[in-house]
């Protein structure tokens, strides 16, 4: 179909910002904000509301599209999106309902210059006409994932060192964290 590509990639594009729609909440405030942000809009319901919600809103426009095509492209946006906060500083409530917990690895940062940059490059040489948007975007998306891969790769091992330079006390946690420099950590032992 004809419009199927316009529609992923409209799609697609809401739902990997749909789950920080929540900002709303900085009406009430920064606290109001920050307790609520990365919570229910994140949450196991909403990775099926926000596709269905982006998808029906779609269709609206483009009713002859195949709805489950896009209506997947969305999921995999908004799963993608849930992800990467989960592996970032402040974390995500992801497993709501079923969980309050955070999920926080402090792989990557809360913005992450690298990543942005990335894709900000793809962008541009998708529209100056230099590479078809699919190998394109494939590769980029590709080095990104091993990106993810080598920072996770690092924090382990500086998790492991912390370890066994302080051992195991009962009660002390140990924490690292990205900064923008690649190659540069904070450690926090408490």
């Amino acid at each position: 179909h004809p419009s199927l590509g316009a529609a992923v990639a409209i799609g697609t594009v809401i739902a990997s910002e749909a789950p920080d729609f929540d900002y709303i909440n900085r009406i009430k405030g920064n606290a109001a904000y920050l307790k609520r942000h990365r919570g229910y809009t994140h949450s196991i319901p909403a990775w099926f509301i926000w596709p269905t919600l982006i998808t029906l809103g779609i269709m609206a426009f483009l009713p002859h599209i195949p709805w489950m095509t896009v209506w997947l492209w969305c999921f995999a946006a908004v799963l993608i999106h849930v992800a990467l906060d989960a592996m970032n500083t402040f974390g995500t409530q992801a497993l709501l309902p079923f969980s309050d917990k955070r999920l926080s690895e402090d792989v990557l940062m809360v913005f992450d210059p690298i990543m942005f940059v990335t894709q900000l490059t793809g962008v541009v040489l998708w529209w100056g006409g230099f590479f078809a948007p699919g190998p394109l975007f494939a590769a980029i998306d590709g080095l990104t994932i091993v990106y993810i891969a080598v920072r996770m790769a690092i924090y382990r091992r500086l998790h492991k060192r912390l370890r066994s330079m302080f051992g195991h006390p009962h009660g002390c946690r140990f924490s690292v964290m990205p900064t923008l420099r690649f190659n540069r950590w904070l450690a926090v032992v408490e």
